[in-house]
């Protein structure tokens, strides 16, 4: 009974974990696609 608790009360830390890890990914994806666009937009204007 006494693991479970334990386990219940690390729960809410490790799923704030996975929200940061979730939320950097789509920051790096969002930096990622804005340069690939940047790069795009050059060669076009060329």
């Amino acid at each position: 009974m006494a693991q479970q608790n334990i386990k219940e009360t690390f729960q809410p830390k490790k799923k704030r974990k996975d929200m940061i890890e979730v939320c950097w990914a789509l920051i790096e994806l969002l930096h990622f696609s804005n340069t690939v666009e940047n790069r795009l937009l050059k060669k076009l204007s060329c």
